[in-house]
């Protein structure tokens, strides 16, 4: 059985600030871009998914942010929206008030 994601998310943050300590946001946000690419080319990778998560974990760490806590509130928010019918690509945006 698996550990709690909190607890294997914590052990990748102090990893990546021990191996990583002078990466910036950029930096981090910019090797997130590239993993989503690699893991859009092959969605059901599992490494890929996890390097995604691994990378936004150590991003969202650097500024005190706790990622179940932030996708919480997202969560309860994107309940109150009226959402859009699928581009073109398939992508479902919220409808976007003025």
């Amino acid at each position: 059985m698996s550990r709690p994601l909190d607890d294997v998310l914590a052990e990748v943050v102090a990893w990546g600030c021990e191996t990583f300590p002078r990466s910036t946001d950029s930096a981090k946000t910019k090797h997130l871009l590239k993993e989503a690419a690699e893991l859009d080319a092959n969605p059901s990778s599992p490494e890929e998914m996890a390097d995604v998560l691994m990378i936004l974990a150590h991003l969202a760490a650097a500024h005190g942010v706790v990622l179940a806590e932030a996708v919480e509130a997202k969560l309860a928010e994107c309940r109150t929206r009226t959402w859009a019918v699928p581009d073109v690509d398939g992508v479902v945006e919220h409808v976007r008030r003025l």
